[in-house]
């Protein structure tokens, strides 16, 4: 059986159904998340982008990275009960309280994004025909507008950055329709599929049986996630109940939590909890400096 990946860049999961997204058209990429298993909190290990080394042949996408090709019928159909819109092909910061922008750079983003699924659907299509299994992913989202944030490059390991869509699709049906819940991150993602039987062979197959390479996915489910700066700096500690965005130690202060957010009440980490829980917040902290320690803190 062949295994493809299918890594779409900047796309955070919030922008699919699968995810709770309720007002962009994506058939394709929701009929491939109700056949498939659904791995709920996917987080990024990184803000500057995932590796993209599975063991495994890696399709690119590359629709949703600017310059944007908007579709302009589709535009028109997300900005039809707005006047004067233009799609927005290089997105750039704008006023927090510029409402027809944010409109603008949503919906082009929304049209890139559905021209995409049909695009995707086409490929989704491919591989069902020669019994391929997918594995649909990203590299990081793209913020736009959220937290003051238009882009990726200087982010904070928001969600809108950080929480990526992980969709395994099996030719067989093993496990359709499951969701499975507890964090999982790119980087041992990367590291499970590495240790499997999946490497191409001369004919370009990954020999693999369905069971197990979802129980290879499965493993990696643990109960915490940590993001970082690319140069190895910790950004976000996120545990079943919180969201801890941090402040690096520097020479002369300990690290500190700027940001702290409950879940799964603030699933877009809108209302920053950090002063009415201090104490949440320097537990975290605590745990993160036990290394050895990967229970989840606050318990």
């Amino acid at each position: 059986m062949k295994l493809a990946v299918v890594l779409v860049r900047n796309l955070a999961a919030r922008w699919l159904g699968a995810y709770g997204n309720e007002w962009v058209a994506t058939p394709h990429l929701d009929r491939l998340a109700a056949e498939g298993v659904v791995f709920e909190r996917h987080i990024g290990d990184r803000t500057d982008g995932q590796s993209e080394s599975y063991a495994a042949p890696v399709v690119r996408f590359d629709d949703l990275v600017p310059p944007w090709a908007v579709p302009a019928d589709v535009f028109d159909t997300y900005a039809e009960d707005s006047e004067g819109l233009a799609p927005v092909r290089e997105p750039a910061p704008f006023a927090p309280d510029d409402l027809d922008a944010w409109d603008a750079l949503h919906f082009s983003y929304a049209a890139v994004l559905t021209r995409l699924d049909a695009k995707l659907g086409r490929f989704f299509d491919e591989c069902r025909a020669d019994g391929s299994a997918i594995l649909l992913t990203s590299d990081r989202g793209f913020p736009l507008g959220e937290h003051g944030v238009v882009g990726p490059n200087g982010s904070p390991a928001h969600a809108e950055l950080c929480h990526l869509p992980l969709i395994l699709r099996l030719p067989g049906g093993t496990g359709a329709g499951e969701r499975v819940d507890g964090f999982t991150q790119p980087g041992a993602l990367a590291r499970a599929l590495g240790r499997t039987n999946l490497i191409a062979d001369e004919e370009g197959k990954n020999w693999s049986d369905e069971s197990e390479i979802l129980a290879t996915v499965r493993s990696i489910v643990a109960p915490v996630a940590l993001t970082h700066d690319a140069d190895g700096t910790l950004r976000a500690l996120r545990t079943a109940e919180w969201t801890a965005i941090v402040r690096p130690a520097t020479p002369d202060q300990a690290m500190v939590c700027d940001r702290l957010y409950r879940r799964p009440e603030d699933p877009h980490e809108a209302n920053n909890l950090a002063d009415r829980h201090p104490e949440i917040a320097d537990d975290l902290i605590r745990w993160f400096g036990r290394s050895d320690d990967y229970s989840s803190p606050t318990d």
